[in-house]
């Protein structure tokens, strides 16, 4: 079941359905119910959470092409770490590294995808994550 909620509730970061004020003058959003947990990131495209990631979706990362001057391992490393959970993102290393894949490449200006989480709030976990499979 469907509820209409307000582009400014959204905004705001309600994500309940309300009863729109009258003269709002925001278009309503259609909030979708996917049997995880869902909220409006846009106009017609509900954000899933909660969303199960199989090994295969975890593993097509390691098809990543190369991007500019880095490495495809580095590019590789850089799209999980900026696009998967922390679970996932373990899962993820397990396979990179069976894969044979360079734990420690470089981007273009001599930094490793760690010492790029070094600076991120977030990145110690995955840090962590690192060292917990790596064995360091």
């Amino acid at each position: 079941m469907a509820s209409v909620v307000c582009c400014e509730c959204v905004v705001n970061r309600h994500h309940e359905p309300v009863i729109m004020r009258s003269g709002c003058g925001t278009l309503p959003l259609e909030r979708v119910e996917l049997g995880a947990k869902s909220f409006m990131s846009g106009p017609s495209k509900p954000s899933v959470t909660d969303e199960v990631w199989t090994d295969e979706r975890v593993q097509s990362f390691l098809t990543t092409p190369a991007v500019g001057a880095d490495s495809a391992d580095f590019t590789v490393l850089l799209k999980a770490y900026r696009g998967m959970r922390l679970s996932d993102f373990e899962r993820f290393l397990r396979f990179y590294i069976e894969a044979g894949r360079d734990v420690y490449a470089e981007d273009h200006r001599g930094r490793t995808i760690w010492t790029i989480m070094e600076k991120h709030r977030p990145g110690a976990e995955f840090l962590a994550v690192k060292e917990a499979v790596c064995g360091e």
